[in-house]
């Protein structure tokens, strides 16, 4: 929406005015839930300006009963007390606008001409000559309705505006000495801090403000100011004020903070006295969580109060549940999150297993069973299931995992390749192509927004391991309804297979690349796998065409050997030709969680050991067809020596015999054997394991 682009009154002003005023389209004019969607909107990307446009001062003309029902102005109160730069903007306006209604409330009727505005600026000289009069009177007092309104006015013009204070206060020296001794006058009206914390009167806080910045620059310290006054301060001392530069509120800031926390029990129980009031009210919306979130002083406490109070509070608005779940997502214990997390699906989903109407248990119903849908290792199924339902949980997605908002929450877990396809299988069939243009932004069509998120999430599946990523890969690729990704799955797909090889890949020296390039000598585990798949093929070619009659050794009194004896027989023939070459040959090899390798193949390299793995079945073997990917790679080409890689050598000894326990089964010759064997192989292997077969049939 253009509306986010506007940081200027003048160019607000004269969009509202030309594009969506009185003569422009109907369907342009304003209606009151397209002023709660600006608000919104500006108080999402911090554009105080565009929101302050939009703040609705009180009617100062209206019954006393009629001002607080505009919910617009109480929706945007709100939205000032989180954030410090909307209280300024809130502040300023709402002041300029009593400011007027006074002004307006002196003019009995509009000023026409010279000698009428003459007239006006006359009376309003009288006006504030009587105003001052009436300060240096020795009967002014702040405790009077009037003393204290002309005081509190003056601690805004000193704050918001300096420049102003001499015209309506000449040099204002008694106000400036009220201002350094107020606090007893000011005590009354301050609640304590847990009262504080549910109902403030921003007028008195400014005051106090005020105060506390006249006694700094005077004294230096706040010795002098009440301990509950110093609480009441600490509160709101991130509203901010237009003169008080930042150098000088950290000073009274850090000055607050030396009176009020010595230790750090101190700073943790003044942040329970005052946040725990608020969440203990259900559905609170404005609970300060940001003191926790963003101030240094409570850094300490983030980790332990984050987890505390999402265990203790679970009926939280969702504005504070999210700014605490925030905290504890990035602070806090992830077991002890995740349990939380457990434990809220669990509570909602037994309570209300059914919609229920009611918008804030179906609110907090879905902030949760989102997170558990992130937070989690597996997927629940009946949460996803109810998640999937709406099509529009497509845009909560879209919000935390969208390329815009993605490094927002950079502390949350990635989505992993199963909850991708998850996401593609769940929302493609209701979100389909739409032509994506190259701009975008908050105000897209629905319809842009979901299929762009659609498209651009299935690039998170690079960041995922690759032994859970291929698979989903193949899945996908073979999935005709998200057929227009397949160019980005298979550039993905190209990606991981590259990383699987690379994984455990170490880069040879420089002197052994030397000598790779002077001797032709092994340095790299693929180097090793296909020094021995060379030797293979030279064995298969003795066998073939050897004068020894080498193919005889595998039949004994005219019946086929084992896998046992068969593979002793690779087995020393391999060693034979590696051993002068310093590399080692081991049957039976006992790897991890005792599995056992048929042979492998070592080598030390740059002082490291580098090891193929090799298994070898009979033609015959039941298991022929997946020995490959559940022996060979699952269990044993996983060891960090391995870099994931292995040879799979089958031995065939004639179209006569069983083919993987089969009597009947159409393979004539070993390269067919191969061939089909490869086309079973899944695609994420290729690349890792060779498959070899040995021939040694009777002619």
């Amino acid at each position: 929406m253009f509306f986010s682009k506007l940081y200027e009154v003048e160019d607000i002003s004269y969009v509202l005015r030309h594009k969506f005023g009185r003569f422009s389209h109907s369907g342009l004019v304003f209606q009151p839930e397209d002023y709660k969607f600006i608000v919104d909107l500006s108080f999402e990307i911090n554009n105080h300006v565009l929101w302050g446009f939009f703040i609705k001062t009180h009617d100062f003309y209206s019954l006393a009963e009629a001002k607080e029902r505009d919910p617009i102005r109480r929706h945007m109160r709100r939205h000032a007390l989180l954030k410090p730069s909307f209280m300024r903007e809130w502040m300023r306006r709402n002041w300029a606008a009593a400011t007027q209604a006074y002004q307006e409330r002196n003019k009995p009727y509009a000023r026409l001409d010279r000698k009428q505005l003459r007239r006006e600026r006359r009376r309003q000289f009288e006006v504030r000559s009587e105003n001052l009069k009436f300060i240096h009177d020795d009967a002014f007092s702040l405790e009077s309705i009037r003393g204290f309104e002309m005081f509190s006015h003056f601690a805004f013009l000193m704050l918001m505006e300096p420049e102003n204070v001499e015209a309506e206060f000449g040099c204002g020296n008694k106000l400036h000495e009220l201002l350094q001794n107020c606090f007893e006058i000011l005590s009354p009206r301050i609640p304590t801090l847990d009262r504080l914390a549910i109902s403030s009167d921003l007028t008195v806080e400014m005051v106090l403000y005020a105060a506390s910045i006249e006694t700094m620059r005077v004294q230096g310290n706040l010795n002098s100011v009440e301990y509950r006054l110093l609480q009441a301060l600490r509160v709101g001392i991130y509203r901010g004020y237009d003169s008080i530069s930042e150098e000088e509120n950290n000073r009274l800031k850090s000055e607050v903070d030396r009176q009020l926390f010595p230790d750090l029990g101190s700073a943790e129980r003044f942040l329970r006295e005052y946040i725990e009031p608020q969440l203990a009210q259900s559905g609170y919306m404005t609970a300060d969580i940001w003191l926790l979130q963003r101030d240094e002083a409570f850094s300490h406490l983030r980790p332990t109060l984050s987890i505390e109070w999402l265990a203790r509070f679970p009926e939280l608005a969702i504005l504070p549940l999210d700014s605490l779940f925030e905290i504890a997502a990035q602070y806090g214990n992830r077991y002890e999150l995740n349990e939380i997390i457990i434990l809220r699906c669990e509570e909602l989903m037994s309570k209300w297993p059914i919609l229920t109407g009611d918008e804030e248990i179906e609110q907090r119903r879905t902030f949760w069973l989102v997170r558990a849908f992130y937070f989690l290792t597996d997927i629940h199924e009946e949460y996803w299931s109810w998640l999937r339902i709406d099509k529009n949980t497509v845009f909560i997605l879209y919000e935390l995992s969208g390329r815009i908002n993605r490094s927002d929450r950079q502390y949350w877990p990635m989505l992993t390749s199963n909850k991708i396809e998850a996401i593609l299988e769940a929302f493609i069939d209701h979100w389909p192509k739409v032509v994506l243009p190259n701009h975008y932004g908050t105000g897209s069509p629905k319809e842009e927004k979901a299929y762009r998120f659609l498209s651009e999430v299935i690039w998170s599946i690079n960041s995922d391991d690759s032994s859970h990523a291929l698979p989903v890969l193949n899945r996908l690729l073979k999935n005709s309804r998200i057929s227009d990704f397949h160019m980005d799955l298979q550039s993905i797909y190209a990606t991981q297979l590259r990383r699987r090889a690379l994984r455990d890949f170490t880069p040879p020296l420089p002197q052994e690349i030397l000598k790779l390039l002077d001797g032709n000598e092994v340095v790299t585990v693929e180097g090793l796998r296909k020094l021995v798949l060379y030797e293979l093929q030279q064995y298969q070619q003795d066998i073939h065409g050897g004068e020894f009659n080498s193919a005889a050794r595998y039949y004994e009194k005219g019946e086929r050997l084992d896998e046992v004896s068969s593979t002793e027989i690779i087995a020393e023939r391999i060693k034979l030709r590696l051993e002068p070459q310093n590399i080692t040959v081991t049957p039976e090899h006992q790897l991890k969680d005792r599995n056992r390798s048929d042979f492998t193949v070592t080598k030390m390299m740059g002082g490291q050991r580098r090891l193929l793995v090799t298994e070898v079945k009979g033609q015959w073997h039941r298991e022929l067809y997946t020995a490959a990917s559940t022996q060979l790679y699952e269990r044993y080409s996983i060891h960090p020596d391995a870099e994931q890689q292995g040879i799979f050598l089958v031995i065939w000894f004639g179209a006569n015999e069983d083919v993987a326990g089969r009597k009947k089964h159409r393979i004539e010759s070993a390269e067919m054997l191969k061939s089909d064997i490869e086309k079973k192989l899944p695609t994420e292997l290729l690349g890792l394991i060779d498959v070899f077969v040995l021939d040694v049939s009777r002619p």
